[in-house]
C-alpha cells in the first residue's frame, strides 16, 4: 500500500471523518443535532469535490479496486443522492 492507493479512496475517507465527527458531536454537543443535516450535506459536497478534483488512478491495490470515469460517475451519483437526502431530512 502506498499514498497512491489511499488517494483512490479520498472521498470515502472524507465521509468516514465526517461521520466520526458527527458521532462525537452527538455525544458531546447534543445542541447541534438540528444542524447535522446541513453538516452532512456540506461534508458530502466536499467528498464530491474531492472525487472530481483528484485524478483517476486506474487500478489500485493490485487490481482489487478500479477508479476510472465510470467509478467517478457512480460515486457522484451516490453523493448527490446523499446530499439531497440530507437536505430533505433537515426539518426532521
Amino acid at each position: 500500500m502506498n499514498l497512491g492507493d489511499l488517494s483512490a479512496i479520498q472521498p470515502e475517507l472524507v465521509l468516514v471523518a465526517l461521520g466520526s465527527l458527527l458521532v462525537l458531536a452527538d455525544a458531546f454537543v447534543p445542541s447541534l443535532r438540528s444542524r447535522f443535516g446541513t453538516m452532512a450535506a456540506i461534508g458530502a459536497g466536499v467528498a464530491l469535490a474531492v472525487r472530481w478534483t483528484s485524478p483517476t488512478p486506474g487500478m489500485v491495490w493490485s487490481g482489487a479496486l478500479v477508479v476510472d470515469e465510470l467509478a467517478r460517475f457512480v460515486d457522484s451519483y451516490i453523493l448527490v443522492a446523499l446530499i439531497l437526502a440530507c437536505v430533505m431530512a433537515e426539518p426532521y
